[in-house]
């Protein structure tokens, strides 16, 4: 995941049901690798929170 603001994200990995799998953050001008060797094939929910309008996407794992 690569910030190209100037502030930092909060992002939040979530089950389909919402139940929260992983939480971090990535500072302005930066790049987070998402480990996803612990999570089970599936659909994930990744929330991203910064300046602007939280986002979400929709994460598929083979």
């Amino acid at each position: 995941i690569q910030n190209e603001t100037d502030g930092p994200l909060s992002l939040r990995l979530a089950a389909l049901d919402g139940r929260p799998l992983q939480q971090f953050s990535v500072g302005a001008r930066s790049t987070h690798w998402l480990n996803t060797s612990s999570l089970a094939p599936g659909m994930y929910i990744l929330q991203v929170v910064g300046r602007e309008i939280p986002q979400a996407y929709k994460i598929l794992k083979q």
